[in-house]
């Protein structure tokens, strides 16, 4: 049972799951700190959904969170004109390969993914998903852990105005980051609210940024003129930061997913 004063993982994970619902828990996001934002989104939900209001979320609410995240994500379905996903990958895999916090909002997120951005063939997806475990320590990370306050005024982002840094830092398994890419993305996969920045790419979608990104940068016709992982990191990271541990991601990626 969680409720006002609560902290930790679980906290995290409800703040998560509110934001990519559409309420707001507070101005740092999910902190992991159950306040009176966290409190007042609770008792929003709970009312929207003829609860009771009384800020607890115990395994009623927890149940019908879950109930609406599954709506939301089908609605997120027909918006992108996919009647149905194809399941390239499944959560055993992932978790195999030593991937964190997967749950039913990644997997879907990572298939909707692969099918948009055509990452359909073994050796795309071995690249794709080896080099998404790197950047992410296995989707433990879905934003930039820094402010973002070093981004502040970068015209080559596209960060014009006070705040826009810290809105628009690195979110995704590959990082998206600034105004321009984010205005890019949002127009790509026609959901305006992109634009709320990192905190909400980071939970509705940490595959499908990455999957822009790959895509922007022509990663699949690199992938299909046989590239190594040398070749792939140093395109995804402009030199070969973790190179041996990117090897040993793509080896596992490649005895897992066949």
């Amino acid at each position: 049972m969680i409720k006002l004063g609560s902290t930790g993982v679980e906290v995290t994970k409800l703040q998560e799951n509110l934001m990519t619902l559409g309420y707001k828990v507070g101005t740092s996001g999910a902190d992991g700190s159950f306040g009176r934002a966290t409190n007042e989104a609770v008792l929003e939900f709970q009312k929207d959904n003829n609860l009771k209001p009384d800020g607890i979320v115990g395994d009623i609410t927890e149940e019908e969170i879950y109930k609406a995240i599954l709506n939301n994500k089908a609605k997120l379905s027909q918006s992108l004109g996919e009647r149905a996903t194809s399941i390239y990958i499944g959560g055993e895999q992932l978790r195999t390969i030593g991937w964190k916090n997967v749950n039913i909002n990644i997997i879907t997120d990572l298939n909707h993914c692969l099918q948009k951005y055509e990452i359909i063939t073994l050796p795309r997806i071995w690249h794709f998903i080896s080099q998404c475990s790197y950047e992410s320590g296995l989707g433990l990370y879905t934003k930039e852990i820094g402010s973002g306050l070093a981004y502040e005024y970068r015209s080559n982002l596209g960060n014009r105005y006070a705040g826009d840094g810290p809105k628009y830092k690195g979110a995704g398994y590959i990082q998206l980051t600034g105004y321009d890419n984010y205005v890019r993305f949002a127009e790509d996969i026609d959901d305006p609210r992109v634009m709320e920045g990192a905190d909400y790419v980071s939970v509705m979608y940490p595959w499908m940024s990455a999957g822009f990104w790959w895509h922007s940068n022509s990663m699949n016709d690199l992938c299909d003129k046989g590239a190594t992982v040398e070749e792939v990191t140093l395109r995804v990271n402009g030199g070969y930061s973790g190179l041996e541990t990117r090897r040993k991601y793509y080896d596992l990626c490649v005895s897992v997913i066949n």
